[in-house]
């Protein structure tokens, strides 16, 4: 009997709905709000043995907060994010050609996994029984799955299309933020990277992001203790989910006057 397994799209953890409602929230907020008031400039510091806090030394030890959600973004410069949303505006069409080609190969792939087995076990009675029980009930949902990626793939793209525009050309964090939440609603709310804080989900589905260096890499989260930076495990999930949240042992520092000047700077549009 053929061994290969049919491919189902991840369930999805970011529903279409929740991105409207965030959409709903964020775009005032990138026409009427200042960017050096949505965005502030924070740096992490370690605190380790309850000794006094001192900054690490990561590549990115300091990022841009979204003073809206405590969500943080990589700390690029504004000419950067413009030039990488520039480039995402010639990546886009090709990544949607790319999404409604796997999407149509996959269905025609499952459809003939399903008929070589059918054939394989046309005289065995009970085999086709297992067949139809286990595999030949999840094609309508197979067929629902991959014709809602093709059909949707581009509504999405107009969608980044746009906020990839607005980022280059008007307010480079806003729209990378726009670009980030459509891109993960895209990619049904999936991971952009595998957490390698936490054994339980070594083997959690793994997508492809465009605008990968646009996702969020944190998130501060006050508590009694002082204000913390979740772990990648919580990254991934839908963030209104309520599930128990895994903390690393980073502080949060608000940026002093002359980085909020900085900030003022790079972001005054």
């Amino acid at each position: 009997m053929s061994c290969f397994t049919l491919s189902r799209v991840a369930n999805t953890t970011y529903p279409v709905s929740q991105l409207f409602k965030d959409l709903a929230d964020t775009i005032p907020s990138a026409i009427c709000k200042a960017e050096s008031d949505a965005f502030q400039l924070v740096y992490l510091y370690t605190n380790s043995d309850g000794l006094k806090p001192v900054k690490s030394d990561d590549d990115h030890s300091s990022f841009i907060k979204d003073t809206a959600t405590g969500e943080l973004y990589w700390n690029d410069p504004e000419e950067v994010v413009r030039v990488k949303s520039a480039l995402l505006l010639l990546g886009i069409p090709l990544l949607t050609a790319g999404v409604i080609i796997w999407h149509a190969s996959q269905l025609i792939i499952s459809i003939g996994i399903i008929a070589l087995r059918i054939l394989e076990n046309l005289y065995n009675l009970a085999a086709c029984k297992e067949l139809c029980d286990s595999e030949i009930t999840q094609l309508p949902f197979i067929f629902y799955e991959r014709l809602s990626g093709i059909i949707t793939a581009p509504f999405y793209a107009v969608a980044m299309e746009v906020a990839a525009l607005f980022a280059a050309c008007i307010k480079p964090y806003h729209g990378r933020k726009l670009v980030a939440m459509i891109e993960h609603a895209w990619r049904n709310g999936v991971s952009y990277a595998k957490d390698c804080h936490c054994e339980k989900d070594m083997n959690q589905v793994e997508a492809f992001y465009l605008g990968w260096c646009f996702q969020v890499r944190g998130k501060v989260t006050l508590s009694d203790e002082g204000d913390c930076l979740e772990s990648l495990v919580s990254l991934f999930k839908f963030p209104r989910i309520d599930a128990q949240r895994i903390k690393i042992d980073w502080m949060r520092q608000s940026s002093t006057s002359n980085n909020s000047a900085e900030l003022r700077a790079r972001t005054s549009s």
